[in-house]
């Protein structure tokens, strides 16, 4: 649990961002995610907020991302299963 609240939303903020890039840019119904496209969404976004993470935010910045993009094709999908079904 982390007990850095500022440093918490920072972090939450930039994963959100990183999720909405790689929404839009990954359209793919594919699983597999090429790497340096995922590499490149978090360096920009990196970039957008001037943030130099170490290895441990790194890792919780993506790990938010994760999340938030498996909740969204989670939704997406249901919304599709909804239309093709009836």
């Amino acid at each position: 649990m982390d007990l850095n609240l500022a440093r918490g939303r920072r972090e939450r903020k930039i994963a959100q961002d990183v999720a909405r890039e790689f929404m839009r840019n990954f359209t793919s119904t594919e699983t597999i995610v090429p790497p340096e496209l995922l590499a490149d969404i978090f360096g920009r976004v990196c970039q957008k907020f001037d943030f130099v993470p170490s290895e441990a935010e790194a890792k919780r910045v993506l790990e938010s991302a994760s999340r938030h993009v498996a909740g969204e094709r989670r939704k997406f999908d249901r919304l599709f299963e909804r239309l093709t079904n009836g």
